[in-house]
């Protein structure tokens, strides 16, 4: 089980006040994109399903 942290928490509202999201998919690699630079450093988990 995993638990959400302060820290964690504040990453996340720092890529969605961003509005950071996966612009390309590629062979191995995903590329992210964003409306604005985000102010402070992101931590980006990702699950990938298929």
């Amino acid at each position: 089980m995993h638990y959400i942290t302060d820290q964690e928490i504040d990453r996340l509202q720092g890529g969605l006040a961003a509005r950071v999201h996966c612009a390309l998919q590629g062979w191995g690699a995903l590329t992210f994109s964003a409306k604005k630079l985000p102010t402070m450093e992101l931590e980006v988990n990702l699950l990938i399903m298929g």
